[in-house]
């Protein structure tokens, strides 16, 4: 009759529609050289296989917690995640990807050793079957003070042609739990285009400590139909990037002065612009800003 232990990490994997990825995402995660960790599978309303297959996995392994819920996007399945999770770090992983075998014992070495708020990795991007490495440029052990000017500054802007200084995704990182609580749910449901970002830089906003290694520990999976991102109507487009603008600047108007706050979020409009549309950007008189 064995003590439990504290759970040191929650892995949270919000799962729609990725019947044909997830049991290599799950095998990966079972896989895992660190041990003390809960799985939290979240099915996000899915009307595929992928309710079955995340109760069947549970049977198997008592690390797996199931999440069923009615549809309501990304940022509510991570939500949902967060709400019954007991760790004291969270990891999350998307259903269709996956992770190297010392992943979490990795993320969870670093954030320790450094007493950190947020660790962020290297990852992989598999498209096609060829595997590409993506390393942050930047690497070390970073204090409240040196976040506050050297990496906030150049967050979500650095300067270089639609570049980030911290990348925006949420899975290659690692957060305290306790942290993220304070963010994640004020993010709002209604922003379904640069969710990610919302979180991440807000959570960045109030960290006191980060960790950025270029190990290349997560596999993710660049799928075809999730390229080309079809505009449905450029109106609610604009409101939703409306919508992620404004967060951001709530959220980080007190760390960052106005000028570059504007400047990063200016230039981080553009790009998604750009990502969304392929087009070129122009100003008031119609001449080129942005051109890809």
């Amino acid at each position: 009759n064995k003590v439990m232990n504290a759970i040191a990490i929650s892995v949270i994997v919000p799962i729609f529609r990725i019947e044909k990825y997830l049991p290599e995402c799950i095998d990966s995660l079972l896989d895992q050289s660190f041990l003390n960790f809960e799985l939290i599978l979240v099915d996000d309303g899915s009307p595929d296989n992928c309710p079955k297959i995340c109760d069947d996995y549970a049977k198997i392994d008592d690390r797996i917690k199931v999440v069923h819920k009615p549809n309501g996007g990304l940022l509510s399945a991570r939500k949902a995640g967060l709400t019954v999770a007991k760790g004291k770090y969270i990891s999350y992983v998307d259903g269709d990807d996956w992770v190297d075998k010392f992943y979490l014992d990795t993320l969870y070495n670093l954030a320790e050793a450094n007493d950190a708020d947020l660790v962020v990795t290297g990852h992989f991007r598999e498209f096609d079957g060829k595997i590409e490495t993506i390393k942050p440029k930047t690497a070390g052990v970073y204090s409240e003070d040196s976040l506050k000017s050297a990496i906030l500054p150049n967050a979500i802007y650095n300067g270089g042609f639609c570049e980030h200084g911290i990348s925006t995704y949420v899975w290659n990182k690692l957060f305290r739990k306790e942290l993220l609580n304070t963010v994640l749910f004020d993010v709002p449901n209604e922003i379904i285009m640069g969710e990610d970002a919302a979180i991440t830089y807000s959570y960045l906003a109030i960290s006191k400590s980060m960790v950025i290694s270029r190990i290349p520990l997560y596999y993710y999976r660049q799928r075809h139909d999730s390229i080309v991102k079809s505009i449905e109507n450029p109106k609610t487009e604009y409101y939703r990037l409306g919508l992620l603008m404004s967060f951001l600047k709530s959220q980080l108007s007190s760390v960052l002065d106005e000028q570059n706050l504007n400047k990063q979020l200016t230039y981080y409009l553009y790009s998604q612009i750009l990502v969304r549309s392929g087009g070129l950007i122009l100003d008031e008189a119609e001449e080129i800003i942005f051109n890809p």
